[in-house]
């Protein structure tokens, strides 16, 4: 499978995913609040799906900018890279809702250290970096 199939199929997957919950977010009868949950983690996979396919993308278009030097290649690198900046955000906002930050003891340099703390929204500044990486490339 190629990057760009393997795009294809996560795009795929996350817009059938969000399709899903949309035709089911009323249906809940009795416990409501554990099947908002339930729907919002669908959510979040569904953001991630759609995040990493346009950053597959991303990746393909500017190693072939980089061979070729076609400017168009780093232009939609940067595109496709700001689209996926757009569903991390969606998903920050899905899960701000839903999920507290958590101590994660892989992030940890110490015991006490206050950066150990996971949380998707931690990573937003590495979302935007790779925007810049892509508009910076020569």
């Amino acid at each position: 499978m190629t990057p760009l199939e393997l795009a294809e199929d996560l795009e795929k997957d996350g817009k059938t995913a969000l399709e899903l919950v949309e035709s089911h977010r009323h249906r809940a009868t009795q416990n409501v609040k554990t099947f908002d949950c339930e729907i919002e983690d669908v959510q979040a996979w569904a953001y991630l799906s759609l995040y990493f396919a346009d950053k597959l993308r991303a990746g393909v278009a500017l190693d072939t900018f980089r061979k070729t030097k076609v400017k168009e290649q780093q232009s939609k690198s940067v595109t496709l890279l700001e689209s996926a900046a757009r569903h991390w955000s969606q998903l920050v906002e899905v899960t701000k809702q839903h999920y507290n930050p958590i101590p994660a003891v892989q992030l940890s340099r110490s015991q006490n250290d206050p950066n150990a703390i996971f949380s998707w929204e931690r990573y937003s500044d590495q979302v935007k970096r790779d925007i810049q990486i892509a508009e910076a490339a020569k």
